[in-house]
């Protein structure tokens, strides 16, 4: 065999067996890569909405507070209406802020 043929045909070899190296470590890169970024998303949105939902919890426990507070209801502890209206402004706001981390 020319000497020229076989240094071609190594050169080749290994041009061949790099390029295959380089196209399975993208790929298994970017796999890895995916199932981090949707584990992170994942733990996200999970606490978004628990934020959320403890948000909730809370103007639903002032309601009915202030409910008892009327004698609406008849469990629970009666509140301050006067303070308890200002906290549930403020749970208010905090609601909607939550809820706009939901939608992101």
């Amino acid at each position: 065999m020319n000497p020229i043929v076989a240094q071609i045909l190594t050169i080749a070899g290994v041009l061949l067996g790099s390029a295959a190296t380089f196209v399975a470590t993208t790929t298994t890169e970017r796999i890895r890569w995916r199932r981090t970024q949707s584990t992170r998303w994942d733990d996200k949105r999970l606490m978004a909405y628990t934020e959320y939902a403890n948000a909730v919890k809370r103007s639903v426990r002032l309601c009915r507070r202030i409910a008892e507070t009327r004698n609406l209801l008849t469990t629970g502890e009666p509140i301050d209406v006067d303070a308890a209206f200002t906290e549930l402004a403020e749970a208010e706001t905090e609601r909607a802020m939550k809820w706009e981390t939901v939608l992101l």
